[in-house]
């Protein structure tokens, strides 16, 4: 049997190699992101241009704030429009989650993400900014979500009796 017969065809071992690197089901949270149940965190009205800005550019620490349960008390005053500009410069992402629930989140985020990091050696921690909406075909209903630009961070806490959390690069 002459040599060539035995060989396989290059081109196509290539191909089957390239598939089984790219997986392109649904499990994948690229192509899917989910939130999970107790951990990870939805941030709300962000302007994602300033938040890549202060992470990335500026390098700067960021800390969650969580939503507002209670109104506040305006001692018979005409509510103030909220200056839209500065909340979104600020250096607090807001949350939908209340004080507790954050809290929580964070806790289970930050033992997950160091978890996977000293188990595998894998950061697993990211800001995703804006999600991409697809669909597998037109006349579909499900709709996935994909994040579009993922920034590595890092939860820290200042001291280990502080609640609070802040995320830093």
């Amino acid at each position: 049997m002459p040599a060539e017969a035995k060989t396989p065809d290059l081109g196509r071992s290539l191909d089957t190699v390239r598939r089984d690197l790219l997986d392109l089901g649904l499990r994948d949270p690229l192509l899917n992101y989910r939130t999970l149940r107790g951990r990870g965190l939805e941030i709300v009205d962000e302007d994602p241009a300033e938040v890549f800005r202060l992470l990335v550019v500026e390098e700067k620490r960021m800390t969650f704030l969580p939503a507002s349960t209670a109104p506040v008390e305006t001692a018979g005053l005409l509510d103030q429009p909220e200056d839209h500009t500065t909340r979104l410069t600020d250096l607090r992402l807001q949350t939908a989650y209340t004080s507790t629930q954050l809290q929580a989140r964070l806790l289970a985020t930050y033992h997950s993400a160091r978890t996977s990091m000293e188990e595998q050696g894998v950061n697993t921690l990211y800001v995703a900014l804006g999600m991409l909406r697809w669909t597998e075909r037109e006349e579909s209903e499900k709709e996935y979500h994909a994040p579009l630009i993922l920034i590595p961070v890092e939860l820290e806490r200042p001291h280990a009796r502080q609640k609070g959390r802040s995320l830093a690069i």
